[in-house]
């Protein structure tokens, strides 16, 4: 796992180079822009405002944690010439930082959408455009860690399934894979809370994903090849009452209810200048109530 000689992606690419069966790149809805790839549940917009508020996520997270990731590596990663992957990397904000931070290691970025813009990457940094669920585009055991996070919007109960395998598979013997997702609900929530909270739940069952994704990921991490098998779980607050972490949690909540607004109203059977008064009076709300999430992070080495 140490020591590994300077590589570039060229060479961990597999034989079958992953395409895609679209003709637009993106696709516009209510005046957001969105993936259009065919073979993925995400439903969350990707625009500029999307990648600004990913880059906020990143910060309040990291803040949440204390730390990037829980995974011990850190001697290894001083040590350098490690390879790590970042699968859903959206903006790439996690993996900008990580490649600042450890100059001598290897980053290589995976996205189906082509969103970290080439001069914001490090020279230590690689990307490619690819679906995990289409299978990771690389031969196997080639990374020392591998790390997810966020997504909880993406995958069903199999498809999850597929993308820990695909994690395991690409990972090297001895090598540590990390994911880090949030729970969809809220602790000491109110009654807009409520509404709200179980409307998203209602739209994304609607699309086939998954729900709980705790039960899930723990299930699947006991069931697959890993051994020092970790888990950390944090509270996180939502509202201004917490300081700046949980006034951001609370902006980036707003601005995920107004995306969905159409199908949210309906379900929840207001029209749409009731739900904007929702919004508005939820912000009050949560300073009352003071309710969190909880989030967590699975870490694990790979036996064989």
């Amino acid at each position: 796992m140490l020591n590994s000689s300077p590589i570039t992606d060229t060479h961990l690419i597999s034989s079958e180079i992953i395409t895609y069966d679209h003709t637009d790149e993106f696709r516009y809805f209510v005046g957001r822009r969105f993936h259009n790839v065919t073979k993925s549940r995400y439903c969350l917009p990707n625009d500029e405002i999307a990648m600004e508020q990913e880059n906020v996520t990143h910060e309040t997270l990291r803040a949440a944690w204390q730390s990037n990731f829980s995974a011990p590596i850190v001697d290894t990663l001083k040590m350098g010439g490690v390879r790590v992957l970042d699968v859903g990397c959206g903006s790439g904000s996690w993996i900008v930082e990580m490649a600042q931070q450890y100059p001598n290691c290897h980053f290589t970025a995976v996205d189906f959408s082509q969103l970290l813009p080439r001069e914001a990457r490090p020279e230590n940094v690689s990307f490619i455009e690819a679906n995990i669920l289409d299978g990771l585009p690389f031969a196997a055991k080639i990374f020392d860690y591998v790390h997810m996070r966020n997504m909880t919007f993406s995958f069903s109960e199999e498809e999850w399934k597929f993308a820990i395998k695909e994690i395991l598979r690409v990972t090297k013997t001895g090598g540590f894979i990390e994911l880090m997702e949030l729970e969809l609900s809220l602790h000491n929530d109110g009654p807009i809370s409520r509404l709200l909270y179980n409307a998203r739940s209602t739209d994304l069952q609607s699309r086939g994903i998954a729900v709980k994704t705790y039960d899930v990921i723990q299930s699947l991490m006991e069931s697959q090849k890993f051994s020092n098998i970790d888990k950390k779980q944090i509270t996180i607050p939502f509202g201004k009452w917490a300081g700046e972490i949980g006034a951001r949690m609370a902006d980036s909540a707003v601005c995920c209810f107004r995306t969905f607004k159409i199908k949210y109203s309906d379900t929840i059977g207001v029209e749409p200048q009731e739900y904007d008064n929702m919004l508005e009076s939820w912000s009050d709300e949560v300073d009352e109530y003071k309710p969190c999430c909880i989030a967590y992070r699975w870490w694990a080495q790979k036996v064989y």
